[in-house]
């Protein structure tokens, strides 16, 4: 886990754009970056989102029914979490071919 000095400057980082959020020293990106409706920036675990709405403003619901207000629209939060969870595919197979080659 990064220190926290070194997470509140990755939040400062992130206010320009907010693409996936920084992650560990293995490259592994755990989360997504989004803005809240203050223009906070945070970082959300995609795997614990239950339901997104827009009412009109874009409202992101988690398992355990916490509730925050984005400012990224359903389709733009959509997008993220398709990059996300590609990106960890390609790692995941990646890894796996390596491992294969390693045994031959």
């Amino acid at each position: 886990m990064l220190p926290i000095e070194d997470w509140n400057g990755a939040l400062r980082r992130w206010r320009g754009f907010a693409d996936i959020a920084q992650g560990n020293s293995f490259g592994v990106k755990p989360m997504i970056a989004l803005t809240k409706i203050n223009k906070a920036p945070i970082a959300v675990n995609c795997d614990l989102i239950e339901y997104i709405e827009e009412t009109p403003d874009t409202v992101i619901t988690f398992t355990n029914s916490d509730r925050i207000v984005v400012q990224e629209r359903i389709g733009e939060v959509i997008e993220r979490i398709v990059r996300y969870r590609r990106l960890i595919s390609g790692l995941v197979n990646a890894e796996s071919e390596r491992q294969l080659r390693e045994l031959r």
